[in-house]
């Protein structure tokens, strides 16, 4: 056999035999015969490792190389790592990719800072843009954790993005190193994707991307996932790096995504449909195909395993974190209103024969149901807010607090109404942020928390439930007003206050529980980590029963 390599389309010529139709069907992307004797097909790791295991030795399996290291016995940490910081260090240091998928709270990106510090001083990259995940939390990078763990013999420049442009000395080229920090959304924009475009063309082939919380790009036709690996491809990123303490959120697809924009040779598929069909078992039909399951999971791991540091939180000797629960009574309106939609839904779904009742309906039913046990009515375009008479949820919260004393507590809310509720009934001593409050004013919150004399901070999980460092250092208790559905939410939240700096008493969550309430079913599914895409109509069947008069 002979192989013809080119970059997007390769042939091989020979005589294929009896093996012709089961080498054309394994192959992903197009392929076509030119003769019985010559096969043109796409290239792709993946189509390559499929013709070197019918014919071994044609095709030279390698893993992206590694740069040559550094000779240096020492290396000037601004802070010493753990010795499993210092092991990911180790492994990564000298890589041009690397995905550190530890725990939250574990100190990734302590780490990525100190390979970045070294790369730096290796005189590799002069400039390195890390994008964040969520809204706001990219500023953290430049004010508080390069100061912390940049390596000191690293002369470096930084700036976080404003959205209103860059600083002249950006797009120069300076005697100095640039740290350069942003939102992932600012991909999606053109005015600042023109921004992360003129910076990483000024330092083609020597800058280095990093993507915190990299699950944010896990859909593989995202625009965020598309323009990543453009802006990655297109200027020459030297060096690329994922950090997320959550990379498979549904099915392998995911982390396969995440992959991709490191490099593509590490899994080899160049199509999603391929890398379903060799790693995932689907049901379904026809469009409807979604993954139930996965197979050949071992040679999974083998390919990504390289490239993969994994630490947990059992490495950190951390205290177990304690659980209570409060329940309380709902107002004789909030039980009449939310049995009339328990009845109307179950009347409903009990004259469907044809089960058009389905889970959608059901999960809108209960969001109704949610909002009246916290105390308000909204329309069915959440723009018009009725707030009910009575709010025992909210009194229940003021007894809980009063209980918990001068100790800082976090208050967890699913709605922006109960954030606003809450703050109104504490008043000064309290600290909001949610999706609408601006950068500046959400720094300011968590400076007046964390080192002011704000005693409470009410936020939701979406806007503070990840990417954020510092909440330990001040508080141990984690007050759930209203729980949502999603299970990542939920444990990326608790992570805030369970993590490495935290104080020294365990700590504490509390859930708040209404009676004839769907709380505890929401809740026992989050335990169950199950999110809301996975539930099905006898879950919400099973709230409507649950939902009755005390």
């Amino acid at each position: 056999m002979e192989l013809e390599h080119g970059d997007k389309q390769s042939t091989l010529i020979g005589d294929f035999g009896s093996l012709s139709p089961i080498i054309h069907a394994a192959l992903e992307g197009r392929k076509t015969w030119k003769s019985p004797q010559r096969l043109v097909f796409e290239t792709s790791t993946h189509n390559l490792r499929v013709l070197n295991m019918y014919f071994p030795g044609l095709f030279e399996d390698t893993s992206p190389l590694a740069f040559a290291p550094v000779d240096s016995k020492a290396f000037p940490f601004r802070l010493d790592p753990r010795d499993y910081q210092l092991a990911c260090f180790h492994k990564f240091k000298d890589r041009p990719v690397w995905a550190i998928f530890s725990d939250p709270g574990t100190g990734k990106t302590k780490t990525a800072l100190d390979m970045l510090s070294y790369n730096f001083l290796a005189d590799r990259i002069d400039l390195v843009i890390v994008l964040s995940y969520p809204k706001g939390v990219h500023i953290q990078w430049v004010e508080d954790q390069m100061p912390e763990h940049i390596w000191m013999d690293v002369d470096i420049k930084a700036f976080a993005w404003d959205g209103k442009g860059l600083p002249p000395w950006m797009l120069k080229k300076i005697p100095q190193k640039k740290m350069f920090s942003g939102n992932i959304e600012m991909l999606v924009h053109e005015r600042s994707r023109a921004a992360l475009y003129a910076m990483a063309g000024l330092h083609r082939g020597r800058w280095a991307f990093i993507i915190d919380e990299s699950d944010a790009i896990k859909n593989f036709g995202s625009v965020r996932n598309k323009m990543a690996r453009r802006l990655a491809n297109d200027y020459d990123a030297k060096i690329r790096g994922i950090m997320t303490g959550t990379p498979l959120a549904k099915d392998l697809t995911d982390e396969w995504a995440q992959f991709y924009f490191m490099d593509p040779n590490i899994i080899g598929h160049k199509y999603k449909t391929s890398f379903r069909a060799e790693f995932c078992k689907l049901g379904g039909n026809g469009f409807a195909e979604t993954v139930i399951g996965h197979r050949n999971i071992e040679q999974f791991k083998q390919l990504t395993a390289p490239h993969i540091f994994r630490a947990t939180k059992s490495e950190l000797n951390l205290p177990d974190k304690l659980y209570d629960e409060v329940v309380f009574s709902l107002s004789k309106e909030q039980k009449d209103l939310i049995a009339g939609i328990r009845d109307n839904y179950l009347s409903t779904l009990e004259q469907d024969a044809d089960n058009f009742t389905r889970a959608s309906n059901g999960a809108v039913a209960v969001l109704r149901m949610q909002q009246i046990s916290c105390g308000f009515v909204s329309d069915s375009d959440e723009k018009t807010t009725t707030w009910l008479k009575e709010n025992p949820r909210l009194k229940t919260l003021e007894h809980v607090i009063d209980r918990l004393g001068d100790n800082k507590v976090i208050i967890w809310c699913r709605f922006i109404n109960d954030i606003l509720s809450i703050q109104e009934m504490l008043g000064k001593e309290a600290v909001k942020i949610h999706g609408d409050v601006l950068p500046d004013a959400r720094r300011a919150a968590l400076g007046a928390f964390i080192e002011g004399d704000a005693r409470y901070l009410v936020s939701n999980a979406k806007s503070l439930g990840r990417g954020v460092d510092g909440l330990q250092k001040a508080c141990s208790y984690g007050l759930y007003y209203s729980n949502s559905y999603n299970s990542i939410e939920r444990w990326q939240s608790e992570d805030r206050i369970h993590r490495l700096g935290m104080l020294t008493v365990p700590p504490t969550y509390i859930d708040l529980i209404g009676r004839g309430s769907p709380d505890r079913k929401i809740l026992a599914n989050l335990k169950a980590k199950k999110a809301l895409s996975d539930w099905v109509l006898d879950d919400f069947k099973a709230i409507m029963k649950e939902t009755t008069y005390d």
